[in-house]
């Protein structure tokens, strides 16, 4: 820790004369280590050395305890991605930090990312901007640039293509009963029957909006996304949540926030949970930062998160995508190859470098089931790469928080 903290801060703790203390430059120096007990050491060391950094986190001294961790685009009509979206342009736009600072990330309420094994597979797509698992064990997967839906099938060691669409697929969605609906350029929702191969008009009309994302909940509610026609950035007209049943009934509207304002500027994803909490990424610019705003069953905001106070000092926050497990939502950042993982109160509870840990570079898209972690993948900014699709299986997302 710094001079300053170690005589105004940690002379204040109970035994602390008995602590062995070390200085930020040996940290500095330290090399990495393979060793887990180790490694989780240089991580408190970090945590401590950026807490210390006071005129970069208000002031406020965070928790210490191990975390754990493994490891000029213009104006546009409709939000197109081509690359992983580095970009070192800053939002005008004010992006509030809403989280609960004496949230102790604890070994007691720490997760464990375990993986009991990963396959990787070749696309044809530059980028898979979104992708679902359907209850056949077909895959779904979309590059909307390019108007590029495909159904695919794991088939041994390579990707089986079984269909292919002409159709600018912003985000998809999969109902009950196994037909997949796709949000696109039009202000109705499309719709392809299970085991059919022709696009039809679905009853989900949210005229005279456009959709930018839907979702289907656990519960059979119909969540669109919804922009005015016109720019997507910067942001003009109305953006709002537009909820129907599965009878395509309106239900309720989610558009302003406690003081009235506008909630969303471009509401990309999204997914919800078992209790009927609702997670919205919501895009702030061309340059993909956002915040994933968290809403109860009732449409009320929770919470907002906007990254970590720590991890997001230096990078801006510029999430892709979001997937839903029973009790945590899992965040994907492709130009950190960063994955959040946070409880339904927005608390950060564990940070994945996938590159690091599972070898996977700029995670795109996501969709979790019950055992099964599924990563879309982008490329560098140039590169000619193919994208790639990971299957993650891993142990059940389980953490002892209370809801």
């Amino acid at each position: 820790m710094c001079r300053e903290c170690k005589t105004t801060i940690h002379v204040k703790i109970r035994g602390s004369e008995n602590h062995t203390t070390r200085k930020t430059k040996e940290f500095m120096i330290k090399k990495k280590c393979d060793d887990t007990q180790q490694s989780q050491s240089g991580i408190i060391w970090l945590l401590q050395l950026l807490c210390c950094r006071q005129d970069l986190v208000r002031k406020t001294h965070f928790s210490t305890e191990p975390l754990s961790e493994f490891g000029n685009v213009e104006k546009t009509s409709r939000l197109e991605e081509d690359q992983c979206g580095v970009s070192q342009h800053k939002s005008k736009q004010s992006v509030p930090m809403l989280y609960d600072p004496s949230y102790r990330i604890t070994q007691s309420n720490t997760i464990e990312f375990q993986c009991d094994s990963i396959k990787g597979f070749t696309t044809e797509l530059p980028v898979i901007n979104r992708l679902i698992f359907n209850f056949d064990n077909t895959i779904w997967i979309t590059r909307a640039t390019l108007n590029i839906l495909q159904k695919i099938k794991v088939e041994g060691d390579h990707l089986n293509i079984i269909s292919t669409f002409n159709i600018k697929a912003f985000d998809i969605a999969s109902s009950p009963t196994g037909n997949l609906l796709i949000a696109s350029d039009k202000s109705f929702i499309q719709l392809i029957q299970c085991h059919q191969h022709d696009i039809e008009v679905s009853r989900y009309d949210i005229s005279p909006f456009l959709p930018t994302a839907i979702h289907v909940s656990r519960h059979g509610k119909i969540i669109i996304g919804a922009m005015s026609t016109g720019l997507a950035f910067p942001p003009t007209g109305e953006r709002k949540l537009i909820v129907l049943d599965m009878h395509g009934d309106h239900e309720y509207t989610v558009q302003h926030g406690d003081l009235n304002n506008m909630l969303f500027t471009y509401p990309i994803s999204i997914t919800s949970n078992n209790f009927g909490d609702a997670f919205v990424l919501d895009r702030f610019n061309t340059v993909c930062e956002g915040r994933v705003v968290i809403l109860d069953k009732l449409g009320t905001v929770k919470n907002i998160y906007s990254g970590h106070p720590i991890f997001n000092i230096d990078q801006k926050f510029k999430p892709k995508d979001i997937a839903a497990t029973n009790n945590t939502l899992i965040i994907c950042e492709a130009h950190n190859h960063t994955l959040h993982i946070i409880n339904c109160s927005g608390n950060l509870i564990q940070y994945v470098n996938t590159k690091a840990i599972l070898g996977i570079s700029f995670p795109q898209s996501l969709y979790s089931t019950e055992d099964q972690l599924l990563i879309g993948t982008s490329r560098k900014k140039g590169s000619t790469d193919k994208s790639k699709l990971y299957i993650v299986k891993i142990h059940p997302i389980i953490h002892k928080f209370v809801h």
